[in-house]
């Protein structure tokens, strides 16, 4: 590749530039091997990647016979690997489980509103209705909000507005 690219610079320098000095061009490869392609194995790894010695020989410049050979073809040695087994569940969901938490959130949801919660929620919120339905845009919305909660500071009122827009 660097070669090609020589080449190539030659010939415009000498169709173009003919006086000028000829520049080199040279690939660059990483001198040592970085954090973060060590950190992306080890997460690889954690994920249940097992990597050959020759992927380490080419990958971090080790040379043939730095590393031991593993043995029964596990990458860890004979070890166990506990993350692994620890970390591997069964994916389906639990629909029985689903179920009930969707049954107990549809019963609060109906009483709370038979409660009365949603009536309350809507007194609180009327006033602030009111304010903003004239507004032209979001700072005349804002000044109306202020005045009809003269008594609310900045951070209160943004805390009520977003409680009335969840419980809404």
């Amino acid at each position: 590749m660097a070669a090609t690219a020589n080449t190539l610079i030659q010939w415009i320098r000498h169709y173009n530039f003919l006086d000028a000095g000829l520049p080199r061009f040279r690939m660059w490869e990483q001198e040592e091997v970085d954090k973060a392609q060590a950190e992306r194995d080890r997460l690889l790894h954690g994920c249940g990647a097992r990597f050959t010695n020759q992927y380490f020989e080419r990958a971090y410049g080790f040379q043939p016979g730095d590393l031991e050979e593993p043995e029964n073809g596990n990458a860890d040695n004979g070890r166990e690997d506990k993350t692994a087994a620890t970390d591997a569940r069964f994916a389906e969901k639990d629909e029985a489980r689903g179920a009930d938490d969707q049954r107990e959130l549809d019963e609060a949801i109906s009483e709370s509103t038979q409660s009365g919660i949603g009536l309350r929620v809507e007194d609180m919120i009327q006033p602030a209705l009111s304010a903003i339905s004239g507004a032209k845009d979001y700072d005349e919305a804002w000044k109306r909000l202020i005045a009809a909660y003269p008594d609310m500071n900045d951070g209160t009122l943004r805390e009520a507005l977003e409680t009335a827009m969840f419980a809404a």
